[in-house]
């Protein structure tokens, strides 16, 4: 047999361990690193955490926490007004289960098998929604700009990141996409569920994006250092809930004849202000022109919350009112 060959297999077979490779001065001291069963494991955390903290940190301009009060200060205005409003509606939108009637066997009764059965479960003004859209909004910007909670805020900022925002998209965008849901004539309560979680679900995907991607936008200029996959994922609960809700709208026009011009407008001008969120993150972490800077982006968040949120929240009171 070729001894070179006898050699490569021993190699193969019985590879040096990382111990004995030191003590020879082939690798270098075990301060670096250590034998485990799945491989080499650093014990120097210093070195590890040096290579995964953020290198360019965003400067936070002493501006940005009275940018978040005065947001808070107008949403919070805006929401009193909202409350008292909705508390003299008297419309009543409903909410029902759809529950089989009957489940026994299809062959005693096919007629009536798994038919669904409507029951309605409650009664309510959705005017509501736009009150506490407007609130959950409110609050947030008054929570990032507390003592205290502004450290931590301005610590995410700086770091590429507002895990604030993401928190209270999930649950205000849920919300209005279930009003939305309703106006649009959906009123199962399961499927109004699964539209809120799917709307929520868009928020986890976009909050995902920038905790994965935080390190790469700070300390990179090329894209292709990032993961789009959160974001491009985030499209597909986007577009579906808004499928089904374009879904019943339409149905329930045609059933009633053809609506004025005003209410395809409307469900036109919601979707492309649901939109500009999107298209602003987009802006943000492609990192175009003035949105190179991560704090040009979240004043950008700031300024939808003065106007697509508002816009949102009205036309919406609008319908509801009908």
């Amino acid at each position: 047999m070729n001894p070179t060959s006898e050699n490569q297999q021993n190699v193969v077979e019985n590879p040096p361990s990382i111990s004995s490779a030191t003590e020879k001065g082939e690798v270098g001291s075990t301060e670096n690193a250590t034998e485990t069963q799945g491989g080499v494991q650093y014990d120097n955390d210093e070195q590890w955490t040096s290579m995964m903290e953020i290198r360019n940190l965003n400067d936070i301009p002493s501006n940005l926490r009275w940018w978040n009060v005065c947001a808070a200060i107008f949403q919070f205005g805006q929401c009193i007004a909202l409350f008292y409003l909705s508390a003299q509606a008297n419309t009543n939108w409903y909410l029902y289960t759809s529950f089989p009637g009957y489940v026994g066997d299809r062959e005693d009764n096919p007629a009536e098998f798994l038919v669904p059965e409507p029951k309605e479960i409650a009664a309510y003004s959705v005017t509501w929604y736009s009150a506490v859209f407007i609130l959950l909004s409110g609050l947030d910007h008054m929570i990032v700009a507390m003592p205290g909670m502004n450290g931590l805020y301005n610590h995410f900022i700086a770091r590429h990141q507002n895990p604030f925002r993401w928190a209270e998209y999930a649950l205000s965008a849920s919300l209005m996409r279930v009003m939305i849901a309703q106006l649009s004539g959906i009123t199962d309560i399961h499927l109004l569920f699964s539209l809120f979680i799917l709307s929520a679900t868009t928020m986890v995907l976009g909050s995902a994006h920038e905790s994965v991607n935080a390190k790469a936008r700070a300390d990179s200029d090329s894209l292709k250092q990032q993961n789009w996959f959160p974001f491009a994922s985030a499209w597909l609960p986007h577009l579906a809930s808004w499928a089904v809700i374009y879904c019943y709208f339409f149905t329930n026009v045609s059933r009633n004849g053809d609506a004025p011009n005003f209410v395809y407008a409307i469900i036109i001008v919601l979707f492309i202000l649901d939109g500009t969120f999107a298209l602003l993150f987009y802006l943000q972490w492609a990192k175009i022109g003035r949105f190179s800077d991560y704090v040009t982006g979240e004043k950008g968040f700031i300024v939808l919350s003065f106007t697509a949120k508002t816009l949102l929240a009205w036309l919406n009171y609008g319908g509801g009112q009908r």
